[in-house]
């Protein structure tokens, strides 16, 4: 998809047949994760234990049918595990931390002048996706930064944040905040 000067680019030139073409480029690639971890299950040892309790919580008591599935690792991102082991995180940084201060929701702005001066004649911001996952990415850890630096807010104790993108293919994020007690009484009186 890297747009390169002077050069036809069938990735971007073709409107919705070009994102028909890119999503069948990430299904493969999905799809040759997937196998490998179908072929190498006996590797990936880390999750047998668990797909034991998996199974009998199931109703899988025989032997002959245990085994039979594949086992996603929690590294698989989507899978139901991956889902779990965030969840899990999550609330092991609340029982740390308590309740978070802030719940803050970034969306990308299809307008933004980063975005609008790249695309070329005739162009709609949804015809680059390209342009706007890198460009929202960018902002995205200015952000960060700016929360980690601890000038608007004060210390922060942790974030937490999952991006989402939009049905029009706009991303957003949404981000949970927990600040220092202490500084945050400062920064707001101020």
């Amino acid at each position: 998809m890297h747009y390169k000067p002077n050069e036809p680019n069938p990735f971007l030139c073709y409107g919705r047949l070009s994102k028909q073409a890119i999503v069948d480029a990430r299904a493969i690639e999905d799809e040759d994760r997937l196998d490998y971890i179908a072929r190498n299950q006996s590797k990936l040892r880390a999750e047998y234990v668990q797909g034991i309790f998996d199974a009998i919580e199931k109703g899988i008591y025989e032997t002959n049918q245990v085994g039979k599935k594949v086992l996603l690792p929690s590294s698989h991102i989507g899978c139901k595990r991956y889902a779990i082991q965030n969840f899990h995180d999550g609330i092991a940084i609340c029982r740390a931390y308590g309740p978070p201060d802030l719940f803050i929701t970034f969306t990308c702005n299809p307008k933004w002048q980063e975005i609008t001066e790249l695309l070329l004649v005739g162009q709609q911001p949804n015809d680059r996706p390209d342009i706007i996952v890198r460009v929202f990415h960018m902002k995205l850890q200015e952000i960060l930064d700016d929360l980690k630096s601890g000038q608007r807010f004060g210390s922060i104790l942790g974030i937490l944040y999952s991006i989402e993108f939009q049905k029009r293919g706009l991303p957003h994020v949404h981000i949970l905040l927990w600040i220092e007690k202490k500084t945050m009484k400062s920064h707001l009186k101020q």
